[in-house]
């Protein structure tokens, strides 16, 4: 949907778009190899450092 949203607007970056695309291919590809190879807690873990990581990362550009 917000692809067509973009190509109606005619504001669509396509280098970036594609950046993007192999991006999110990729990382769906390796992050379902490493799904089935560890278990759910290091998979678990991972998960909040990263949405911890975000949380202060916002938290800082927007108090500084």
């Amino acid at each position: 949907i917000a692809l067509a949203i973009f190509l109606w607007q005619y504001e669509l970056l396509w280098a970036v778009g594609l950046l993007m695309g192999v991006g999110q291919v990729l990382g769906a590809y390796l992050g379902s190899k490493l799904v089935l190879k560890t278990n759910g807690k290091f998979i678990k873990t991972l998960f909040l450092i990263v949405v911890g990581a975000t949380i202060i990362k916002v938290a800082w550009d927007y108090f500084s």
